[in-house]
């Protein structure tokens, strides 16, 4: 048993959830699995509801001194991120900006119609 557990490990994707059969198999540790389905430590996933009516948003990401564009919100529209905890953000509709917000794990935030 020890020995086809060995073939099977080898043999598969690693992009595939650790399996459940053995999740402490020594060769999984041996071959490098990683369980890359988990929730890293330090990731936050950012789910945002835009309630807004008027324009699309951008959702910029504060680095430091800079802002980068990391995606659009269609008004009334949905949009789910992954993101590094601690970061900060904050959306742009024309001219206009919300107050940043950090990220925070599993974090939801709706952006208001008169942000």
């Amino acid at each position: 048993e020890k020995w086809s557990g060995n073939k099977w490990i080898h043999s598969q994707s690693q992009e595939l959830p650790t399996p459940g059969w053995m999740p402490r198999h020594p060769a999984l540790k041996r071959f490098g699995w990683q369980d890359r389905h988990k929730q890293k430590v330090d990731e936050c996933q950012l789910h945002i509801q835009s309630k807004h009516t008027g324009d699309e948003a951008t959702l910029l990401w504060l680095d430091g001194e800079d802002e980068v564009e990391v995606d659009s919100l269609n008004a009334g529209g949905r949009l789910s991120i992954n993101a590094i905890l601690g970061h900060r953000f904050r959306f742009a509709i024309g001219e206009a900006i919300t107050e940043s917000f950090i990220c925070q794990p599993t974090m939801r935030y709706v952006l208001s119609p008169d942000f």
